[in-house]
Formats: C-alpha cells, sequence, structure tokens
C-alpha cells in the first residue's frame, strides 16, 4: 500500500540520519514508528529499547515497546512495558488501550475491558479502544455487550467495525 511504502521510504531516510549520529529523541521516536509501520517491527522494537537502555524512555517509548512484544506474541514481557507506562502517565488514551490489548491477548478479558473503557472515557472516538472492546466482548462472548457496541461503533466509526468484522475469527495482531 501507499501507506506502507511511504513509511519504508521515511525509516530508510531517518536509518541514513542515525547512522551519521544526528537524530534527536524525537528523530529516532519517529524511526522507531516509521519502522513499525513498514513491518519492521524487529527493528524498531531495537530503536526502542536502545531509548530505553539510554535512559530517556518515556511512557509512550515504553508503551510502543510493550505493543510491539505484544504483536510479536510475547504478552507477558509486553505487559510489563505497558505497566510502567501507565505508572508514569494515566492521562493518555493510547496508554490504557494498549494494557486492554495485552490483557485481552492474555485472556484476562475482564482487566482488558476495563482498560479499554478507560481509553474511550479518555478519548471517547479512539478507533482502536472500540475495536479492540468489540473483540474482548466477542472472544468472551458477552453477546448483549458486542450488540450494544457493535451498534455504537457501527454509527460512529463505521470503518472500524469493518476491520472487526473481517478480523474477528482471526489472531489479531494490533
Amino acid at each position: 500500500s501507499s501507506k506502507r511504502g511511504n513509511n519504508v521510504l521515511s525509516a530508510g531516510l531517518l536509518q541514513e540520519c542515525a547512522e551519521h549520529r544526528s537524530l534527536s529523541r524525537k528523530g529516532q521516536i519517529d524511526l522507531g514508528v516509521a519502522l513499525a509501520r513498514s513491518g519492521q517491527v524487529h527493528e524498531a522494537l531495537g530503536v526502542f529499547r536502545k531509548i530505553e537502555k539510554d535512559g530517556q524512555a518515556c511512557p509512550l517509548t515504553l508503551n510502543n515497546i510493550g505493543m510491539m512484544l505484544a504483536a510479536e506474541g510475547r504478552p507477558i514481557e509486553a505487559l510489563d512495558y505497558c505497566r510502567r507506562a501507565l505508572d508514569r502517565e494515566q492521562a493518555i488514551s493510547c496508554l490504557w488501550d494498549s494494557m486492554g490489548f495485552v490483557q485481552f491477548k492474555l485472556k484476562h478479558y475482564q482487566e482488558a475491558e476495563l482498560h479499554l473503557l478507560k481509553a474511550v472515557e479518555l478519548e471517547p472516538q479512539f478507533p482502536d479502544a472500540w475495536r479492540h472492546l468489540l473483540h474482548v466482548y466477542h472472544q468472551s462472548g458477552q453477546a448483549e455487550k458486542l450488540a450494544k457496541t457493535r451498534s455504537r461503533v457501527g454509527y460512529y466509526l463505521p470503518e472500524e467495525l469493518k476491520r472487526f468484522e473481517r478480523e474477528k475469527d482471526q489472531e489479531l495482531s494490533e
């Protein structure tokens, strides 16, 4: 896709800057995000772990490490990073979404639901959190909550409902 191609190009340019040691911390984070979005999760994880090792890990960096570990099928390790991110900052919706996603991957559906509901409380139109919540209700067999949430998401975020329908019987990776 065009977005992925742009991310591959961005990652390449940022890597060139990194080789010449001219990347700021923000530039390093941008590199990690571009790598992840271009499908180079292992490389992105390396960038974020270097930021962490250098003692510059903000909650979003910890969160990114957690999400990449979860996507790689390592949810127990991911849980620690997501917990550390939330310990540092509780007002960022994506941190709650990530914790909910990791809890979902661990099949801790009640905890996942609580975290995802907090994410949408902080950001009512957060598409990923709503989609992840649909997955929690689907996988945990909560038909009534699934129907109500499906209706709401279908009205406010129809593309997320379509994405959920495509994903619902597959292994969720993000």
